[in-house]
């Protein structure tokens, strides 16, 4: 059994005797245990600077939430639809819609890469058109994400209605004829923009750890100057220990004999004089006795 301090300074954990574990400082679990012993110390010493860095660090928390600003996302779905000619007697163009997937893909990348897109970007906001890969039909998904309402929703209108326009143009650059050519349909929109708030919750939660990591430095920082500045001033009001001339001297016999007798600090006095016992007869006994 084991559950005392042993002479080495460390803790025995296990009762059995076959496998006995120490624990000493060094031991990681043991430094963890006296950092955050420190900080809580650090804290509870200085309390009023930690109170005053949290406050600071939630203050400019606060301020990088205004300055980032939520993302507004607005989706519109446009299907492209075959010319009469192609439909027919059915006049159902929903069942001849097959094989119009390269029209689809033809308008959405040069939708993407026309004038409309610096358009878009003036009103600052980004978009991304392509088509929609998880559908057989010819459809084209239109995304617009702004930092306001009102901009990503005029950027979503101006790129859904230049579809016809590109999709008009393209075909009149191969030669179709009007009464052939494929025309557009928006078939679904979002009648209010998306909010997003993860970019101001990103910002919010880099922006208060690195304050409060700042204002604990800054508090360690402090507290150990003035804890050193405190030394200082003990030291200087505390008289200085005196040493006698014999103590002194006592220190020069000790230290050349190799070891210290004298503590520090310690007055030591001079051994006092024995007086030295008379002179022993001689064997014979003494003239006077005889």
């Amino acid at each position: 059994m084991c559950d005392t301090l042993l002479a080495d300074g460390t803790l025995c954990l296990l009762r059995d005797p076959a496998v006995l574990t120490h624990w000493s400082p060094s031991h990681p679990v043991m430094e963890d245990a006296v950092s955050f012993s420190a900080l809580v110390l650090l804290a509870t010493r200085r309390w009023y600077l930690v109170v005053t860095g949290v406050l600071v660090s939630f203050g400019l928390a606060f301020l990088a939430s205004l300055q980032v600003s939520p993302q507004y996302t607005t989706v519109a779905n446009v299907v492209l639809i075959p010319p009469p000619t192609i439909v027919g007697d059915a006049r159902n163009p929903y069942l001849t819609m097959g094989g119009l997937e390269a029209a689809a893909d033809v308008t959405a990348t040069s939708l993407a890469g026309s004038e409309v897109q610096e358009e878009v970007a003036a009103l600052g906001a980004s978009s991304t058109v392509v088509r929609d890969a998880n559908s057989s039909a010819p459809i084209i998904v239109v995304t617009v994400v702004a930092g306001s309402a009102e901009a990503a929703q005029q950027g979503l209108e101006l790129l859904v209605d230049n579809v016809p326009r590109v999709l008009t143009r393209e075909q009149a650059t191969i030669g179709v004829v009007d009464r052939a050519q494929l025309t557009s349909r928006v078939i679904a929109t979002t009648r209010s923009p998306e909010v997003s708030r993860s970019p101001q919750l990103r910002a919010v939660i880099v922006v208060l750890a690195a304050s409060l990591a700042f204002s604990m430095g800054l508090v360690a920082l402090v507290d150990r100057r003035l804890r050193r500045r405190g030394e200082a001033i003990s030291e200087a009001a505390s008289p200085a220990p005196t040493t006698s001339v014999a103590d002194a001297r006592v220190r020069v016999r000790s230290a050349g004999r190799g070891q210290s007798t004298a503590r520090p600090g310690a007055v030591v006095r001079p051994p006092s004089r024995l007086p030295r016992p008379p002179p022993a007869p001689p064997p014979g006994g003494s003239a006077e006795a005889r």
